[in-house]
């Protein structure tokens, strides 16, 4: 069901930051969801938001053996490709806190304009690399970082998306989606 269709705007915003709260507050356990995307938000009858599916949780603070210490990356595979953040493709370990947030990020989008920004979260699809700024040129790569929002804006396609997300929440989506990790943070 397209929630736009039932919900207003105000609604969608509601939802999204009632997710952060409960994301943060998992986080705060130290736990990383590992697959957040729509279909694992479950709605109450009064539009309550609830996560489910944590068949690929993990404790985000592990011990990597190659680093020989306590960090906040764990080596492996994460979630649904098309919600999968860019440093799946330049890291073997990344922080899965932060790929939650990214996944989220990418969560609010589909709420907002009822679809995926992409395909696929892959260096084989042309809207993905667009989205990143990132370009092919004899074989190389050209990464040029960017966030999704400030690309939304930049393309006529996506701009209609950025005019119906509200201005309340735009640079909150703007810091889940931040392609640089270091960068990407809960909204307060």
């Amino acid at each position: 069901m397209d929630l736009r269709l039932t919900l207003g705007p105000q609604e969608l915003v509601d939802i999204i930051l009632s997710l952060e709260v409960g994301i943060h507050a998992m986080h705060s356990l130290g736990i990383s969801h590992g697959d957040i995307k729509l279909e694992n938000v479950l709605l109450t009858s009064d539009q309550k938001p609830k996560l489910i599916d944590f068949g690929s949780a993990t404790f985000h603070r592990c011990r990597v053996d190659a680093l020989e210490a306590e960090t906040n990356v764990a080596p492996g595979d994460y979630g649904t490709p098309a919600y999968l953040p860019p440093e799946v493709f330049t890291s073997l370990e990344y922080d899965r806190a932060k790929a939650d947030l990214w996944a989220l990020g990418v969560l609010a989008y589909v709420l907002f304009a009822g679809r995926m920004p992409w395909k696929l979260a892959s260096l084989r699809d042309s809207s993905w690399r667009e989205v990143l700024g990132i370009e092919v040129t004899d074989s190389h790569w050209c990464v040029a970082p960017k966030s999704i929002v400030t690309h939304a804006i930049c393309t006529s396609e996506m701009a209609q998306v950025v005019g119906e997300v509200p201005e309340t929440i735009r640079d909150t989506i703007a810091r889940w989606l931040e392609i640089d990790p270091a960068y990407r943070s809960y909204s307060s």
